[in-house]
């Protein structure tokens, strides 16, 4: 419960709004309480980021069809993500705004975490792309992956921007036909 109204409260108000007494008043318990559960809103902040990554990485380790090739299991996993991301918007919005707003080097290697899933999980679906033909082969895997991910990551941002407001997989398609046909050369 308290996990997830700090979240709501940083998805819908920003970092900056997120105090303990906002928190507290919001769950509906004592600033007090808060404390008997977390040391300080930073370890409070940090467990919620291990809880996304925990459900982010489950995710993304459930995706992937034996019978798709490469090209196709990386397109169904990115239409995935998206979907996962908007029916919890909040999760997306919380991560974005931590990464963007936030100053304080304590939350960086938690949220390393969540690009370095997207990362390897991308690499390892581009370079088995590279074994069955689907992906090209004049650009390493390395920049088709971050290529990938900067595309994602500027979509989910556009979606923040505009208060979620239109479907993030839908509107996703175009970009996904794009890059089908950028990381396949056809």
């Amino acid at each position: 419960m308290i996990l997830d109204t700090a979240m709501r409260i940083i998805a819908t108000e920003g970092l900056r709004a997120l105090s303990t007494r906002h928190l507290a008043e919001e769950v509906g318990i004592t600033e007090p309480a808060i404390y008997r559960h977390f040391r300080n809103k930073e370890t409070l902040i940090q467990e919620l980021i291990r809880q996304i990554n925990d459900k982010f990485g489950t995710l993304l380790q459930s995706i992937s069809e034996p019978d798709l090739n490469a090209l196709d299991n990386l397109m169904q996993m990115l239409d995935k993500v998206l979907s996962y991301l908007e029916q919890n918007w909040t999760s997306s919005n919380t991560i974005l705004s931590l990464a963007v707003a936030s100053e304080d080097p304590a939350f960086e290697p938690e949220l390393a975490v969540i690009g370095a899933l997207g990362q390897s999980c991308a690499e390892q679906q581009l370079q088995q792309g590279l074994e069955d033909g689907s992906i090209r082969r004049d650009i390493p895997v390395e920049q088709l992956a971050f290529l990938v991910l900067s595309m994602i990551v500027l979509h989910i941002q556009k979606w923040k921007s505009a208060g979620n407001k239109f479907s993030l997989r839908t509107s996703w398609h175009p970009y996904a036909r794009m890059l089908e046909v950028l990381l396949s050369g056809r």
